[in-house]
């Protein structure tokens, strides 16, 4: 009997011994993937350094990065600013447009790269970079690639240039203003048609028709607005981005969409974006994520015309 209190008096004190033992402290982990995404980047780049400074003369920039930089452009900044309307009138979409100077596959660390540039403000930028690093993505531990846009700015003290980083969520692609989104504008035209993606609610009701409500209701549009859509399409103030990035992409579902049929046999379709009045054409290109181009306009009284269809 002794022997067998001996045991048990044992059992217990290595029982307690294992439920007294600290567990290992677990990491929290971040609330969503953006964040993980976003505190792998800037983790990365807080060990990065990208040296930038003139030559003895003054008349060349050198730009010297300890990190090898893939996809590196050096770039010439324009910043844009255009009126918005509606509700939103007085207020404006502001942006910073940056147009490929010079180009590497890849600026290897300790390599550097020589230009001529002459800084012309101390307030505005002028001119910056644009590139592509390795990072270890937090959330599953893969390789990824991150995108940044850095400014070159000259100090108003010195003189001496310094680079300070501008979000990517003004940064354009490069985009070029044209007449016109038809890609066949001029040619002789057969018929106009005019298709509807969603509509207003029918009285009575609440929600907007949808595709799977109307089916893309067709309507051939008359001769006279046939003739004012054409040049109304081949006449407009229009920007081509050929190249978007990826949040640049269109797409949103359309509101509209106007298919034009030539004699010729050929044919283009335009469409509106989810809401408002513009007007756009995809292109063959596409953007450094396999988005589509597109030439895209605004077109107050085109979208007043399609809404008499329907």
């Amino acid at each position: 009997m002794k022997k067998l209190i001996l045991a048990i008096m044992i059992m217990s004190v290595i029982f307690l011994t294992a439920c007294s033992e600290t567990p290992e402290p677990q990491p929290m982990p971040p609330e969503t993937l953006d964040e993980m995404v976003e505190e792998s980047s800037w983790a990365i780049l807080s060990e990065m350094d990208i040296n930038v400074y003139f030559d003895e003369e003054n008349t060349q920039v050198i730009i010297t990065p300890e990190e090898t930089l893939n996809e590196f452009h050096f770039v010439e900044i324009e910043f844009r600013s255009r009126p918005l309307g509606g509700d939103l009138e007085g207020q404006y979409h502001e942006w910073y447009s940056a147009t490929v100077i010079e180009s590497r596959d890849e600026l290897l660390a300790g390599e550097s790269f020589v230009t001529e540039w002459q800084p012309s403000s101390y307030q505005v930028p002028t001119h910056g970079i644009v590139f592509w690093y390795d990072a270890i993505r937090k959330s599953d531990g893969m390789p990824a690639l991150y995108q940044r846009f850095f400014a070159i700015r000259q100090s108003e003290y010195d003189g001496s240039l310094y680079l300070t980083e501008l979000s990517l969520g003004w940064l354009s692609s490069y985009r070029t203003e044209v007449t016109g989104i038809l890609q066949y504008s001029g040619r002789e035209v057969v018929s106009v048609y005019v298709t509807a993606w969603s509509l207003p609610p029918l009285p009575g009701e609440t929600y907007w028709r949808s595709y799977w409500d109307i089916g893309g209701l067709s309507r051939r549009m008359s001769d006279n607005s046939a003739r004012r859509t054409i040049e109304i399409l081949s006449t407009l103030e229009a920007t081509e981005v050929l190249t978007p990035f990826h949040r640049e992409g269109q797409h949103a579902d359309a509101m509209f969409s106007i298919e034009v049929n030539y004699v010729d046999g050929t044919n283009e379709r335009v469409q509106t974006v989810e809401g408002g009045p513009h007007f756009f054409r995809f292109t063959n290109t596409r953007g450094n994520h396999g988005d589509q181009g597109y030439v895209i306009g605004v077109s107050e009284e085109l979208n007043e015309l399609l809404w008499t269809y329907f």
